[in-house]
């Protein structure tokens, strides 16, 4: 659990390492603890899962409302749907508002019928 991430050592030290050098740090959901725990958004206002709001104060984060949030190259969002939403501004921002666009437009599509998904997955179903 996020407990045990926030509390690895080895896991602790790399974040702090690679820090620096990330163009993008993004933590999703209870992920927010671990970048809290390495000091990463020690000070600063994060979104996490809603049970982990508490973890985040032990670590020296402040837990903020909302789906997501953008603190520079330290994103942190909620959860999975949150995400998705953070991915595509990622995107939007690295390789141009056209290209997100297309991916959203390609998920929003591909959920609308069976077909975009049979191409994509190519194992039967037992019957």
């Amino acid at each position: 659990g996020c407990r045990e991430a926030a509390e690895d050592p080895a896991l602790q030290d790399w974040l702090r390492t690679v820090e620096p050098t990330c163009r993008w740090i993004v933590a999703v959901s209870t992920g927010t603890v671990a970048l809290a725990a390495a000091g990463i958004v020690r000070d600063h206002a994060s979104v996490t899962h809603w049970l982990a709001g508490d973890l985040l104060a032990e670590f020296g984060a402040e837990r903020a409302e909302g789906r997501s949030l953008v603190d520079g190259k330290v994103v942190t969002c909620a959860g999975a749907a949150a995400a998705r939403e953070v991915a595509l501004q990622i995107v939007g921002q690295e390789a141009g508002a056209e290209v997100a666009e297309r991916i959203r437009s390609e998920l929003l599509t591909s959920g609308a019928s069976a077909e975009p998904r049979r191409r994509r997955w190519p194992f039967r179903r037992a019957r």
